[in-house]
């Protein structure tokens, strides 16, 4: 990265944030492992924060960074879009939702707009922040 880029990602990281802004493939998976362990290693005891803003992308790819986030020790809070419903079903599977993996496969084969609340119904997010979110 050069420039005004890797500064923004420079003061994200030293704020403990890990955006993802892109489709996943292996190059960015890899840089987003990449961050998520580094923050974890100088600080384990740290929160982390990871943005999610993609349309998806590599199934394995995203498999390696739901492994990474769970590998981490560090406390973690994930923030995704709610129009991003396929990257979200590919990471929560039964255990996370409560559903079936039929269940799952089925509400995953065509676009399935959420609310935030259905989303947090389903099981795909954690809670809904109703006003401006600060550390």
């Amino acid at each position: 990265m050069r420039g005004a880029e890797s500064d923004v990602i420079g003061l994200l990281l030293r704020e403990r944030i890990v955006f993802l802004g892109t489709s996943v493939d292996d190059f960015v998976a890899d840089a987003i492992i990449s961050q998520l362990l580094l923050l974890d290693a100088m600080d384990p005891t740290k929160d982390i924060r990871l943005f999610v803003n993609s349309s998806g992308g590599s199934l394995s790819a995203t498999m390696a960074i739901y492994d990474a986030v769970q590998l981490a020790r560090a406390p973690q809070s994930h923030l995704a879009s709610q129009h991003l419903q396929h990257l979200s079903s590919l990471v929560v599977g039964p255990s996370e939702s409560g559903r079936t993996i039929e269940q799952v496969k089925r509400d995953i084969d065509r676009d399935r707009y959420m609310s935030p609340i259905e989303g947090v119904v389903y099981g795909i997010i954690d809670g809904v922040i109703d006003q401006d979110y600060h550390s």
